[in-house]
């Protein structure tokens, strides 16, 4: 069985963010938007990790890594597909979700027990047994559009709470609970995609 999402929670804000400071107000980023562009929710991970520490996470504050990390976020490059992924998302849910959300949804299927067996099947680890998270791996991760809105909001809810209730110590059971019913989902949503 996978490590528990809270887990993988737990362990990516430890790994990533702990080894991250958070942008101050004179810290800017030329050609691209300064400190704006940090500001805005992205998804992170750090770029080398071990099968069992497969982890992405929302970063809403803008942090920025001194280590090497996968930023994954909306740019010019990718505005055309993320605009689709958008509608699609407003189609199913009958209103525009906000970028959070979206990015929240992207996050369950990221840290899927499916994405960590296709972190190792058909790629080499490094000398030291760790994988890298490259644009070929995140390739071969589907984000499907959800066959319900129902789907779509206990999924995003179940991310949310996750985020929330992972450091509470006294909330162990219902955290592990939720991490279940979340894998249930994705999983669900998984078979529904064409092999």
């Amino acid at each position: 069985m996978a490590e528990p999402l809270g887990k993988k929670i737990i362990a990516t804000i430890r790994s990533v963010l702990g080894r991250c400071e958070e942008v101050g107000e004179k810290v800017g980023y030329p050609g691209e938007g300064g400190e704006r562009r940090f500001r805005k929710p992205r998804i992170l991970s750090p770029t080398l990790v071990r099968p069992e520490q497969l982890r992405f996470v929302l970063d809403e504050a803008g942090y920025l890594s001194d280590h090497a990390c996968l930023m994954i976020q909306p740019t010019k490059k990718t505005e055309r597909a993320w605009e689709d992924f958008e509608g699609k998302m407003a189609d199913i849910m009958e209103s525009k979700l906000t970028r959070k959300e979206l990015l929240q949804y992207c996050i369950a299927f990221l840290n899927s027990s499916y994405a960590q067996q296709r972190l190792v099947r058909g790629h080499r680890p490094t000398p030291k047994g760790s994988y890298a998270i490259t644009e070929a791996f995140m390739d071969e991760i589907p984000i499907p559009a959800p066959h319900s809105k129902k789907v779509v909001r206990k999924i995003i809810d179940l991310v949310d709470d996750l985020e929330r209730k992972v450091f509470d110590l006294t909330k162990k059971d219902e955290v592990q609970e939720m991490e279940e019913r979340l894998q249930g989902l994705v999983t669900e949503a998984l078979a529904a995609v064409p092999a």
